[in-house]
């Protein structure tokens, strides 16, 4: 699956974002140039997606780890 596999990505891009710099987290002072709101948005959106399928996946009865009897 594609989609999957593209937002298991989803986490290690946040963090290279956050540890290159932008933002003002993690020690830094000031912002780095080059980042738009939308830019912002899709990090956003993007973290949520994966957030609800992880939850989503945990509660799944059906879940590739669970046994079956």
């Amino acid at each position: 699956m594609r989609i999957l596999g593209g937002q298991a990505q989803t986490a290690p891009g946040l963090a290279e974002l956050r540890n290159l710099g932008y933002g003002t987290g993690h020690g830094h002072g000031r912002r780095i140039k080059g980042l738009k709101r939308r830019h912002a948005e899709l990090a956003a959106r993007s973290a949520t997606t994966f957030a609800a399928f992880v939850l989503d996946t945990l509660h799944d009865e059906e879940a590739p780890w669970r046994k079956t009897d």
